[in-house]
């Protein structure tokens, strides 16, 4: 288990909260990820910190995966096409995609 702020090492877990997540479809059924949300004691933080999952943001309720699937099919479709291709809310679908554009846009020279 590692600490999401600083990367360090914990071995103390603080509390538990299942959250569930969602993941790309298999064919046509909906995948839903039911996932243990760990926060640990980081000694190095000074207190409790969220464990670092790759695969998943620090407020998302989408896996990694298929927000990159959603910003794949953005760059051809609109936004309620996405929504209604991965049955998502389109407001979940334009976050992913003001993420994207944020990411890709380079910062401004001083």
């Amino acid at each position: 288990m590692y600490c999401e702020e600083c990367g360090s090492k914990c071995r103390q877990v603080h509390e538990t909260v299942v959250r569930r997540v969602r993941d790309l479809p298999l064919f046509e059924y909906r995948v839903v990820l039911h996932v243990p949300r760990r926060r640990v004691w980081c000694d190095q933080c000074g207190g409790p910190r969220l464990e670092r999952l790759e695969w998943l943001g620090r407020y998302q309720r989408v896996t990694a995966r298929l927000a990159q699937a959603c910003g794949q099919l953005l760059r051809h479709c609109t936004v309620q096409a996405v929504a209604a291709f991965f049955d998502l809310g389109w407001h979940t679908v334009k976050s992913i995609d003001k993420a994207r554009q944020s990411a890709s846009r380079p910062l401004p020279s001083t």
